[in-house]
């Protein structure tokens, strides 16, 4: 089950097994690695990208740690957005990432969710009211919290909370944010620890209440590119930047990045 639930990462053309490509190459049609949280803001961006006549990059989606162990390993990622900046620190650190050309997407907020009632759909108990250190009764869901950063921001807001051991053996750990969310909508929980922008984005989920922020680090949405990355990928760094990337994001749920934080 675990290692079926792991299975979070998509790929989406291009691969960790690919040789290493020319410069000529790379420019044709680079690739973006991102965080599944990020999926849909990252497709809209691709589609205007495409739209505007520049070429269409490969895409992989999946969890931050996962995308981040594939680029130490020699994955050929231009650009790649994480749901946790420590991934940003370590590969600019160790000259995976260009850390000089950095650009802090959003911030994020974590909540608890549940099936939204419908057809077919039991309702649960009432929510617990906002300020309520409660939790949802049954089995649940969020990050795998060994290496997801949805789950380690999720395992640090409890433990904070001191929920954390009365909960943990009710965990299914999911292999990225978008699998803890899919496990949610199909029902194989009760309940989860999900990313706000993910909760409010699915027509079969609802929010019960948010996590206090104040529980867990900061959720940082961080990019950068590659040191051998070309003017194509970091034209598209660049537009992560701008006002179309903060309009998909802001649409979708996320916060907006903090003052001075829009790159470095």
């Amino acid at each position: 089950m675990r290692a079926l639930l792991a299975a979070g990462l998509m790929l989406l053309g291009g691969g960790c097994g690919e040789p290493p490509r020319t410069q000529g190459e790379a420019e044709a049609g680079f690739t973006v690695a991102a965080a599944s949280s990020l999926a849909g803001v990252v497709e809209d961006l691709v589609a205007g990208w495409v739209a505007a006549g520049e070429p269409a990059p490969r895409l992989t989606l999946g969890s931050s740690s996962t995308l981040a162990r594939q680029l130490e390993g020699g994955a050929p990622f231009d650009v790649f957005l994480s749901a946790d900046e420590r991934w940003i620190d370590e590969l600019s650190a160790n000259g995976r990432l260009d850390g000089d050309a950095r650009v802090e997407l959003a911030r994020g907020r974590l909540v608890v969710a549940h099936r939204s009632p419908g057809p077919g759909v039991a309702s649960m108990a009432t929510a617990p009211p906002a300020d309520s250190a409660a939790f949802p009764p049954g089995r649940w869901t969020t990050g795998d919290p060994d290496f997801v950063p949805l789950g380690q921001y999720a395992r640090e807001a409890l433990v904070a909370d001191g929920a954390w051991p009365g909960l943990s053996d009710g965990l299914i750990p999911a292999g990225s944010a978008r699998a803890a969310l899919r496990l949610l909508e199909l029902g194989e929980v009760d309940w989860a620890i999900l990313y706000r922008s993910d909760a409010v984005g699915s027509g079969s989920v609802q929010v019960l209440r948010d996590l206090d922020a104040a529980l867990h680090r900061p959720i940082r949405y961080c990019a950068a590119a590659a040191p051998s990355a070309g003017p194509g990928a970091r034209r598209f760094l660049a537009r992560l930047a701008g006002g179309e990337a903060a309009a998909s994001l802001a649409a979708r749920g996320f916060l907006p990045a903090e003052p001075g934080g829009e790159a470095r």
